[in-house]
C-alpha cells in the first residue's frame, strides 16, 4: 500500500510536467497560425496564376490522357503534380480556388515536421524538456511571407515533409514501411524538383545497411521515376535560371550555397547568413566523420537531403543573384537544418555528459528570444505586404494593372478566364474601389449616345461581376475597340432593358498593351468601365457601346434578378447583335 501511494504523486507530477511542456510548446504554434490566418488573403501571386489557369484547362480537358498530361506538365524545372492535385481538391470541395485556404494548407507541413522530429527525439533517450526549443525555432516568422504565395508554400514545404517521412519509414524493417518510403520518395519528386534527392540519399542508406535486395528495388524505382520526370523535359535557361547561367560564375555558387544554408540568421544581418551557413556545413562534415548516421540514420539522411536541395538550388538559381538565397520561401530549409543541428548536438553531448538544467534553460531562452525577434521584425512586414497586395488588386480593377506576375497580360487572361469560368472569385472583403453610380449627369453628358447612328464596329471585351467590401455588387467591363482612329472620341457603355436604359462612362487603361484584346496595332481603342450594380433595375440588360457617334449592341447580357444579385449571361460572345 505504501508503495502504491508513493507512485500516485509521482504520476501526477509527471503528467503535470508533460502538460506544462505541451502548453509551452503549443504557444509558438498558436501564435504563428493566428498571425497567418489574419494575413492570408484569397489573391493569387506569381506561380499561383499558372496553376489557376491549369484548373481552368482541366475543366476543358476532353480525355483522361489530356488530364494526365496537364497533371504532369513541367513547370519551370519541376513537375508539380502534388500542387495541381491540391488545387483541384480545394476547387472540388469549395466550388472555387481559394488561395487563402491553399496557403494555410501548405503551412500544415509545420505540425507534420514537429511530429517527425518528436518521433525521432523520443527514441534518443533525452529529457523531453530539451525538445521545448524546437517549436520556437520551427514556427519562426522568417518564412512568414509565404502566406501570400500558395504555390510556393505548398511545394517548398510539402516536398520536405515527404522527404523527412520517407527516411523515417525507410529506417523501419518491414515491407509495409519500405513501400511507404518508396511512395513518399515519388511524392517528393513530383512535388518539387529537389525531391528527387531522396533517391540517392535513400540508396546510400540502404547500401550502408547492407540491405542489397531493397537497394535493387530502390534503384529500379529510381530509374523509372527519373525516366518519367525527364521524358520530354525542357531545360530552363532564362532569367538567370539554369546550370549554364550559374556555372558562368562558380564563386557565386559557393556563396549562394552557404547563404542558403544559413538564411534563417539573416534577421541579424544579411552577412550573417553565409557565416552561419559555413558553420552548418562544417558541422555536417563533423557529423559525417563522427559516424552520426550510425546513431540516428533518419535524421542524418534528412540533413543530407536538405544539403542536396541547397546544392541543387545553388546550381540552378545562383545566376539570378545571391539575394534570392535569402528569399522567405527557402528559409524553411535553413530552419530544419538548425533544428537537426540542435537535436544531434544535444544527443552527442548527452553521450558524454548528462544534460543539466542550465543547458535546457539556455536553449529555451535562446529559442524564445529568436522567436520573439523574428515575430517583431516580420509581423509588420507581413501587414505591409498584405496592404500592398490589396491596394494593387483594387488598382487592377480600376486601371487593369497591378497583378503580381512577370507577364502582366497573361495574368489578366488567366484571371478573367478563371473568374468567368467560376473557378475563382475575388475576395469581397478586400475590394474597395470607386464604382460609377447611376446619375442623371452621366446620362446627359452622353445623351448623344441615345440617338447615335446604329452601326457595327469590332469590339472585344469581358464582363466580370462580384461583391464589394460594402456589401454591394460591382460590374467591370474591360476590352478593346479595333480599327478606329486615335483621334476619335471616347467610349460610353450603354445598358438597355425592356423598360430602362442607363449609360456609364468608360476610362482608358493605364497600359493598353496589357489588355488581353490588344493586338499590337495602332488602331486599338481601349476602354474600362466599373460601376455599381445597384444602378440597375431588375431585369436583363443588353450591353452596347457608343463610340464616334455610333452605337452597337452585342449579344451579351447583364441580368439583375429579384434577389438583387447580379449575374452575367454571354451569348455569341463579342459578336455584334445587328441591332
Amino acid at each position: 500500500m505504501v508503495k502504491r501511494q508513493d507512485k500516485v504523486p509521482s504520476v501526477l507530477e509527471s503528467l503535470g510536467t508533460q502538460l506544462i511542456l505541451l502548453t509551452l510548446m503549443a504557444i509558438p504554434a498558436l501564435v504563428y497560425f493566428y498571425c497567418l490566418a489574419g494575413h492570408a488573403i484569397n489573391v493569387p501571386m506569381f506561380d499561383d496564376f499558372d496553376f489557376l489557369q491549369q484548373v481552368y484547362l482541366f475543366d476543358q480537358a476532353d480525355s483522361i490522357k489530356e488530364s494526365l498530361l496537364l497533371l504532369f506538365k513541367q513547370h519551370n524545372e519541376h513537375r508539380m503534380v502534388f500542387n495541381r492535385i491540391i488545387f483541384l481538391l480545394v476547387e472540388s470541395i469549395s466550388g472555387e480556388v481559394n488561395f487563402r485556404t491553399l496557403a494555410l494548407c501548405g503551412y500544415l507541413a509545420l505540425p507534420a515536421f514537429l511530429i517527425l522530429f518528436y518521433s525521432n527525439f523520443r527514441d534518443q533517450g533525452i529529457s523531453p524538456i530539451l525538445f521545448v526549443p524546437i517549436p520556437f525555432i520551427l514556427f519562426n516568422f522568417e518564412s512568414g511571407g509565404n502566406i501570400f504565395w500558395a504555390t510556393s508554400v505548398l511545394a517548398n514545404y510539402s516536398v520536405l515533409v515527404f522527404g523527412g517521412a520517407c527516411f523515417y519509414f525507410l529506417n523501419k524493417n518491414t515491407v509495409r514501411s519500405f513501400t511507404w518510403a518508396m511512395a513518399l520518395a515519388c511524392a517528393a519528386t513530383f512535388t518539387h524538383g529537389n525531391g528527387m534527392g531522396v533517391f540517392p540519399v535513400g540508396l546510400a542508406y540502404l547500401l550502408n545497411q547492407k540491405k542489397y535486395r531493397e537497394s535493387i528495388v530502390w534503384l529500379g524505382a529510381t530509374s523509372l521515376v527519373v525516366f518519367l520526370y525527364f521524358y520530354d523535359y525542357t531545360s530552363v535557361q532564362y532569367g538567370g535560371l539554369g546550370i549554364g547561367n550559374s556555372l558562368s560564375e562558380p564563386g557565386r555558387i559557393v556563396i549562394y550555397f552557404l547563404t542558403f544554408l544559413g538564411s534563417i540568421f539573416s534577421f541579424c544581418h544579411p552577412a550573417a547568413a553565409p557565416v552561419a551557413g559555413t558553420a552548418i556545413f562544417l558541422y555536417f562534415i563533423y557529423l559525417s566523420k563522427s559516424r552520426y548516421y550510425a546513431i540516428n540514420a533518419p535524421l542524418y539522411c534528412f540533413l543530407s537531403f536538405l544539403f542536396l536541395g541547397a546544392l541543387a538550388a545553388a546550381l540552378s538559381r545562383s545566376g539570378v543573384g545571391i539575394d534570392q538565397a535569402l528569399d522567405s520561401r527557402y528559409k524553411i530549409h535553413s530552419t530544419l537544418m538548425v533544428i537537426i543541428v540542435l537535436i544531434s548536438a544535444v544527443k552527442l553531448y548527452s553521450i558524454k555528459t548528462k544534460p543539466g538544467p542550465t543547458l535546457a534553460t539556455g536553449l529555451i531562452l535562446g529559442s524564445v528570444f529568436f522567436f520573439g525577434v523574428s515575430c517583431a521584425q516580420n509581423y509588420p512586414k507581413m501587414a505591409k505586404d498584405k496592404e500592398s497586395i490589396i491596394l494593387s488588386t483594387n488598382q487592377w480593377f480600376m486601371k487593369n494593372v497591378g497583378l503580381f506576375y512577370p507577364l502582366a497580360r497573361k495574368a489578366n487572361e488567366f484571371l478573367v478566364l478563371a473568374d468567368a469560368g467560376g473557378h475563382y472569385k475575388f475576395p469581397a472583403k478586400h475590394l474597395n474601389f470607386p464604382a460609377s453610380p447611376r446619375t442623371p449627369s452621366t446620362t446627359s453628358v452622353y445623351s448623344d449616345c441615345l440617338n447615335a447612328e446604329k452601326g457595327a464596329f469590332d469590339a472585344y471585351f469581358n464582363i466580370l461581376t462580384g461583391k464589394m467590401q460594402t456589401g454591394g455588387s460591382w460590374v467591370r467591363v474591360e476590352g478593346m475597340i479595333r480599327n478606329v482612329s486615335k483621334n476619335e472620341s471616347g467610349t460610353a457603355l450603354i445598358l438597355k432593358s425592356e423598360t430602362d436604359t442607363v449609360i456609364f462612362p468608360t476610362y482608358r487603361h493605364a497600359v493598353p498593351a496589357l489588355s488581353i484584346y490588344y493586338n499590337g496595332k495602332p488602331d486599338n481603342h481601349d476602354f474600362l468601365s466599373l460601376f455599381s450594380a445597384d444602378a440597375l433595375l431588375e431585369g436583363s440588360y443588353q450591353v452596347g457601346l457608343c463610340h464616334a457617334g455610333k452605337a452597337t449592341f452585342f449579344s451579351m447580357y447583364i441580368n439583375r434578378d429579384e434577389s438583387r444579385n447580379t449575374s452575367v449571361k454571354v451569348l455569341n460572345k463579342n459578336k455584334p447583335s445587328g441591332e
